[in-house]
């Protein structure tokens, strides 16, 4: 059960990237959450987002913060032991676009 849960808020997760890159409906195949080559795009996608203020990505060994501006915290993953880089980049950015979704407009 563990595992239909991770595997539906990866598909959850990759689904929203690919809105995010205008990349259509590829979420099933998509290897966001476990290919640098797939996520890197992404965070640079984010970093090149121009609002008032620009953002930062700050990625560590098992943890991701994203900031705008003057480094005002906008999300962040947490620090789990054991959790891999890419692990916690791909939900940090997850957050970050659920974020930039609620907060179009405002």
């Amino acid at each position: 059960m563990k595992q239909l849960t991770e595997e539906r808020e990866i598909l959850m997760g990759n689904l929203l990237i690919c809105n995010f890159m205008q990349q259509g409906d590829i979420a099933v195949r998509a290897k966001y959450h476990s290919s640098w080559d797939w996520l890197m795009p992404v965070v640079e996608k984010i970093e090149s987002l121009v609002t008032p203020n620009s953002f930062d990505v700050d990625i560590h060994e098992n943890y991701c913060t994203i900031y705008q501006g003057n480094y005002k915290k906008i999300c962040s993953s947490s620090d789990n032991t054991g959790r891999s880089k890419i692990a916690a980049t791909w939900d940090c950015v997850v957050k970050f676009i659920q974020w930039l979704n609620q907060n179009k407009g405002k």
